[in-house]
C-alpha cells in the first residue's frame, strides 16, 4: 500500500506541476480522476470499505447485499470532498458508502 501511495502521490504533483506551467484549466471531470487517483481517495476508500465489513451497504427489506467483491466507494455527498486536514477527511468518510456494481450503478 506504501509504493501505492507514493505512485498516486506523485501522479498528483506532476498533473498540477504541468497545469501550473502551462496555465491550463481542466474540465471538472478532470479533476475529478485526479482526485480519484490521489493518496487521500486511496486512504479513505481503503478505510471506508474497512469500515464497511468488506461488503456492500445496500438494504433491501432490511436485508443487507451480500456481495464482496467489485465494490465501489460512493459519495452520498460531494460538500466536504477534499476539505483539508483531519477533520476534513473524517467529515468526507462519513459522507462515503460501500457498494457493489449493480448497487452502484442503480445510486449514481
Amino acid at each position: 500500500m506504501i509504493a501505492e501511495l507514493i505512485k498516486r502521490w506523485f501522479y498528483v504533483r506532476l498533473v498540477q506541476g504541468a497545469r501550473s506551467l502551462t496555465g491550463m484549466r481542466v474540465h471538472y471531470r478532470a479533476e475529478y480522476q485526479d482526485y480519484l487517483h490521489s493518496p487521500r481517495w486511496l486512504l479513505l476508500r481503503t478505510v471506508r470499505i474497512a469500515i464497511d465489513g468488506g461488503r456492500c451497504t445496500h438494504r433491501t427489506n432490511l436485508r443487507r447485499c451480500e456481495m464482496h467483491t467489485t465494490l465501489q466507494v460512493h459519495h452520498t455527498s460531494y460538500k466536504h470532498k477534499g476539505t483539508p486536514g483531519i477533520g476534513g477527511m473524517l467529515a468526507e468518510l462519513a459522507d462515503l458508502r460501500t457498494l457493489c456494481d449493480a448497487h452502484h450503478s442503480k445510486d449514481s
